[in-house]
């Protein structure tokens, strides 16, 4: 389990409401 990995995905929600795909990494 990634803890960072969870935020970073909160985050890219955060930053992009359309849903587009952000790069993980």
């Amino acid at each position: 389990y990634d803890g960072s990995m969870n935020e970073w995905e909160d985050y890219s929600r955060y930053v992009n409401p359309d849903g587009v795909e952000m790069p993980t990494h």
